[in-house]
């Protein structure tokens, strides 16, 4: 007897909204997670949850503020939450390897930093484990324009003196910078 045929747009849709990788979507709806890797990536839904994630960020002090879910004030707390944060906040790394810390640990001003997190795993049993967080960047020129302290673009990248090289999360490179930080590559 043959199974229910998966509902694909269904699954899409749930990926889409975020705050859940191919493997626990794969579960949820009896599907292999090989199947749903390779139509994620035939039909591209990272790129697209990365551009509703874009967009949605970019709407959402306007759309905050018209909604009186939260008044200005409360809107730059949470940008300057935002500028504050870093992966310090939900993790610890050094000699001994990275430390993730449970998510029911985390504030909920910590838990709003994460933007995304995936887990791959490889048939040799490595893997790695890659987190997004809020674009620090993007809040404090966000606050600054908001105060009337900055007019222009912003550059994409920047670099410190110690050689770090700061990419926004919603830059097309992040991708490209992320590969392999976390197990080593």
């Amino acid at each position: 007897m043959a199974g229910k045929r998966p509902n694909w747009d269904r699954i899409k849709a749930e990926y889409l909204k975020g705050g859940i990788g191919y493997r626990p979507l794969a579960a949820k709806h009896g599907v292999s997670e090989s199947t749903l890797t390779k139509r994620a990536i035939r039909e591209s839904w990272d790129s697209e949850r990365q551009r509703i994630g874009s967009e949605f960020a970019a709407e959402l002090p306007r759309r905050v503020l018209e909604s009186k879910v939260m008044d200005a004030q409360e809107a730059l707390e949470r940008m300057s939450n935002f500028a504050r944060g870093g992966m310090g906040r939900v993790a610890t790394w050094g000699a001994g390897g990275v430390v993730l810390r449970e998510s029911d640990e985390l504030s909920p001003d910590d838990l709003s930093l994460v933007v995304e997190v995936s887990e791959t795993r490889r048939p040799d049993g490595s893997g790695s484990i890659k987190i997004k967080l809020a674009d620090p960047q993007s809040a404090v020129r966000d606050m600054l324009k908001h105060h009337g302290l900055l007019d222009g673009g912003a550059e994409s990248e920047q670099s410190d003196s110690a050689g770090v090289t700061i990419v926004p999360a919603d830059s097309p490179d992040w991708a490209k910078h992320c590969e392999g930080r976390v197990d080593g590559g």
